[in-house]
């Protein structure tokens, strides 16, 4: 039973910059270019935004994984965009910059081999 989760890992999921008090944090944890595309992640969860810095523990087997996250500043469960798609709400994706457009799954992925922490900035585009 030991050697069924030798392949898992703790991966801890730092959210910097969170505006604290303004909304819920909308985390999706994605395992395939093809889910993040289609917005279909394997896990996601939403947090409340207590503090400017939010952590969470998942386990998480061996692959590529893109972690996104938004705030939903305005409680309408959903990411607001403006007329050109371009977020009006914080959001923060690993890997990401801030700068020009994110780029797919193969730019933002990070592997997971080892116990790790991913930090996502939450950013004001």
């Amino acid at each position: 039973a030991a050697s069924a989760f030798a392949a898992d890992f703790t991966v801890k999921i730092e959210l910097k910059n969170v505006g604290v008090g303004a909304g819920k944090v909308m985390v999706s944890i994605s395992d395939s270019e093809a889910g993040y595309k289609a917005s279909k992640p394997l896990k996601w969860m939403a947090l409340d935004a207590t503090a400017e810095t939010l952590t969470v523990t998942e386990t998480l087997a061996a692959g590529d994984y893109v972690v996104s996250a938004y705030q939903d500043v305005n409680g309408n469960g959903k990411l607001d965009t403006n007329i050109l798609g371009i977020p009006k709400e914080p959001v923060g994706i690993s890997n990401y910059s801030g700068k020009g457009i994110p780029g797919g799954f193969k730019e933002l992925k990070t592997s997971v081999d080892k116990d790790l922490t991913m930090t996502v900035e939450m950013k004001k585009i």
